[in-house]
């Protein structure tokens, strides 16, 4: 069988493909090790320093009265402490443990809520609001959903 000569521009345009994906897994594997996952590389590429994960709690509505818990992390990706310093919330929910905590550079904190439901609600969302000392991320947002009792509940981390 004789061997297909390529065209030197396919050549140099394979080549050009090849280098470009191998640098692109060689910069997602660095930021995944310097900053901990692919999410929060991309993250300080957009120039966020502080990021809230997961930004969607969605957790099973239970019976009327019954508190739930969940929570979310926060990670400072910047270079200077972030100190969380209030919450506001347009729902029966509280901040139970995170306020008022100092984040060092490269740490993170869990936030925990505790969301008290009053009435049978089929379905819930709404945004609670966690306020910094950050002047780049002033305002990060978390948002709780309930979910049918088939669908699974990510009550956080």
């Amino acid at each position: 069988m004789k061997a297909v000569k390529l065209p030197d521009w396919l050549r140099w345009l394979s080549g050009c493909v090849l280098t470009a994906l191998a640098s692109g897994m060689l910069l997602l594997a660095a930021g995944s090790y310097y900053y901990g996952s692919v999410r929060d590389a991309w993250a300080y590429a957009r120039g966020e320093r502080v990021v809230v994960s997961p930004a969607t709690v969605r957790f099973s509505p239970g019976p009327p009265g019954k508190p739930h818990q969940v929570s979310c992390r926060v990670k400072n990706l910047g270079t200077e402490p972030v100190q969380l310093i209030g919450t506001s919330a347009c729902c029966e929910c509280a901040v139970t443990k995170g306020l008022g905590v100092r984040i060092a550079p490269g740490a993170s904190e869990n936030i925990e809520f505790t969301f008290l439901n009053r009435t049978p609600v089929p379905r819930y969302s709404k945004v609670v609001s966690i306020y910094t000392d950050n002047g780049r991320a002033p305002e990060l947002r978390v948002r709780l959903e309930s979910v049918e009792s088939s669908r699974p509940a990510t009550t956080g981390l």
